[in-house]
């Protein structure tokens, strides 16, 4: 993946008469750019020079690399591994990878940042990234459904400029309700006279009323819902697993204890408990490694209609309900208890934003800002860093590895950690490390790898008219079209008064997709507008910046598509308030399409039929003898989450290199997660 500048990404060069400061992107690229035009320029064997003493190599700079290095040059001290030991390669001109901060929106909306890539997580359940981000970082974060800041107004004098004003002051996060969404050519919007910041009429309309035939899903008596029937709202697939009539007999038993668990210590007991009986756990004779959601779903009588309602009311139900029934109740299990820990502020979705009490609300600053604290700690404990360096092949040397790259070099080291997702291993091909020489749960685990394809657009306007005109701080609007998911509180949105909601300018994500593989929500739609391509090996990055005035002939259809959805679900609403027929078009959009490369999920397929389920351990050690490891989002359970990249490198490092539990993370918690892999017992 490549960056390169902002030139590349499509934003215009600064006028002479107002120059634009450079973003922390582009100051990231620019000295990559640096650092790597001397290793492109220089023979394989002057590069083996600059990589002297990479006794430690970590390959690929997302979160769960970073990471790494951290722990082991700062968090650790170098105990195990001395910093300038310690080396980085990753392929791109950036860190992050699927964690991607855009921070160079063309003027007038400098300096806003936008998370294209992983864009938030959860106090509660992601407690690794909490005590990193929060703690060891010391970054300030805000409720993901908080945009202008409106749960921080009116404190005390001086709360918005101190970093504790959300983990210490801010007890409940705003909901994130569905004011509009259309489902199969039908509507669902507040209706009329209603506040529509304050309405969720999928809920009213769908799960608060009794099931009728006027909704546009064909729901059979046993999942219909209403006040005589046995269900009181739609069945999900998920929801069906969990709950004291879950199918699964040691939830159906245990779940109640769970969710009663009066203390931290007591939920986690409880959720070891339930998890360690899980391990011999079967549902109609098959182990739970080895059956998926959706099968147990349809067994237990879901129609292809319930379904269907569940994925177009909410995005990615469908896909994620793929996964093992295993991987989805021992992380949604553990999930509860940890929400139970002991800790300030909201359990809830968070961002990291920048302190500020200018009244123009609140700064976001994006999840990057993570994984570059990260870097520069380590670089700061003598880790170096080598961009645009891609790997292209690793073989057994002893007990360790050696790794080739795209430059020609040719790297010994002693250990080797590769944050890299499924299809970047895979481009490594057959002869290579890990696959080669595999242990056989490792090529059973790596092979239900399922790559879930996903993409994001945002577009930003002069006048952010879901806030002015609307007053839609917080929701997630379905459009049933091309387009998916658009949120009015993700986005960078910077008002002249916050409160009164005047003079706004900014963005809104417009679309996030992720679904089915063939439809829209895949984010095959978004892609299919990108003429260059993102893929392993493509040397691109997914960032592509659309422009009224210079749009190409393939971008003018992506612009005309997000024109006339953002309208047709909008149009009628805005018309209600007196505030015009439909949305202007906006000024700037920026798109990423991670189809070829977005988040995985354990899938029961190549699982393997009566085998042990030992898929985590395996992505300690791939090959037997071999100082090798994997780190990433796609061997960490959590799917989905920079959490599950966190707690794959602790595993790694843990189990595989013999580092201790760090000090800000509690016994509990590293016990149950890091040392017994979240398999309970």
């Amino acid at each position: 993946m490549a960056v390169g500048s902002a030139r590349v990404l499509g934003a215009p060069s600064p006028s002479p008469r107002r120059r634009r400061r450079p973003s922390r992107l582009a100051a990231v690229v620019a000295a990559a750019a640096a650092t790597t035009a001397v290793a492109a320029a220089a023979s394989p064997a002057a590069a083996v020079d600059r990589y002297d003493g990479c006794s430690t190599v970590i390959v690929g700079a997302g979160i769960g690399g970073a990471y790494t290095a951290w722990r082991l040059a700062v968090d650790d001290g170098g105990r195990k591994a001395g910093g300038r030991s310690i080396c980085v390669f990753e392929a791109a001109a950036r860190p992050g990878g699927r964690i991607l901060t855009f921070r160079d929106a063309p003027s007038p909306f400098d300096g806003s940042a936008v998370d294209l890539g992983a864009y938030r997580f959860h106090r509660g359940e992601n407690v690794l990234v909490r005590s990193v981000a929060e703690g060891r970082l010391g970054l300030v974060t805000h409720c993901y459904s908080d945009p202008l800041g409106d749960t921080l107004r009116g404190m005390a004098a001086g709360v918005n400029g101190t970093a504790d004003h959300v983990t210490k002051r801010v007890s409940v996060c705003p909901p994130a309700l569905r004011p509009v969404t259309v489902a199969r050519g039908v509507r669902f919007a507040a209706p009329p006279g209603a506040a529509f910041s304050r309405a969720d009429p999928i809920t009213d309309r769908v799960e608060g009323v009794a099931y009728n035939p006027s909704l546009p899903w064909v729901i059979p008596p046993p999942g219909r819902w209403g006040p005589t029937a046995a269900l009181r709202a739609p069945r999900t697939a998920f929801g069906l697993l969990l709950g004291p009539r879950s199918p699964i007999p040691e939830v159906a038993k245990n779940f109640l204890r769970l969710v009663r668990a009066p203390t931290y210590d007591a939920a986690m007991i409880v959720a070891d408990d339930i998890v360690g009986k899980l391990r011999g756990a079967a549902y109609k004779g098959i182990k739970l490694h080895e059956v998926t959601v959706y099968q147990v779903a349809q067994a237990e009588g879901m129609s292809p209609e319930e379904l269907a309602l569940s994925q177009d009311t909410n995005v990615g139900s469908g896909v994620f309900a793929q996964m093992t029934v295993a991987d989805f109740l021992a992380d949604a299990l553990r999930g509860i208890a940890l929400g139970k820990g002991d800790f300030d502020g909201p359990r809830d979705y968070v961002t990291p934003v920048a302190a500020d009490a200018s009244g123009a609300g609140v700064r976001r600053i994006g999840m990057g800002t993570i994984v570059e604290g990260l870097l520069d700690a380590a670089k700061g404990a003598g880790v170096r860093v080598f961009y645009k360096t891609r790997l292209t092949g690793v073989r057994r040397a002893g007990s360790g590895v050696r790794l080739s790259f795209s430059n020609g070099a040719s790297v010994a080291a002693g250990r080797a950690f590769l944050n890299m997702g499924k299809p970047d291993v895979a481009a490594l091909g057959a002869t290579s490390l890990p696959t080669a020489g595999a242990t056989r749960p490792f090529a059973r685990a790596f092979g239900a790898l399922k790559v879930v394809g996903l993409s994001k657009a945002y577009c930003w306007w002069s006048d952010a008219w879901w806030l002015t005109r609307i007053n839609a701080t917080a929701g997630v609007v379905a459009t049933g079209g091309a387009l998916s998911s658009a949120r009015y509180h993700d986005g960078s949105v910077r008002c002249a008064d916050a409160a009164a909601r005047t003079g706004c300018a900014g963005s809104m994500l417009v679309s996030y997709n992720v679904g089915d593989a063939a439809g829209a929500e895949s984010g095959g739609y978004l892609a299919s507008h990108d003429g260059t391509g993102y893929y392993p090996g493509s040397g691109t990055d997914a960032v592509r910046v659309l422009k009224a005035g210079s749009l190409t002939a393939r971008q003018r259809l992506l612009w005309a598509a997000i024109n006339e959805e953002v309208g047709r679900v909008h149009g009628p609403v805005l018309a209600a308030a007196g505030g015009g027929a439909a949305p202007p078009p906006p000024d700037v959009c920026a798109t990423a399409s991670w189809v070829d490369v977005g988040v995985h999920i354990a899938s029961a397929h190549n699982s393997g039929l009566d085998e042990k389920d030992d898929a985590l351990e395996a992505f300690v050690s791939p090959v037997p003898g071999v100082r090798l490891h994997l780190v990433g989002e796609a061997y960490g359970q959590a799917h989905g989450w920079a959490e599950a990249a966190l707690r794959s490198a602790e595993r790694a490092l843990y189990h595989g290199v013999g580092l201790g539990r760090p000090a800000w993370l509690d016994a509990r918690a590293h016990t149950s997660l890091i040392v017994k892999f979240n398999r309970g017992g």
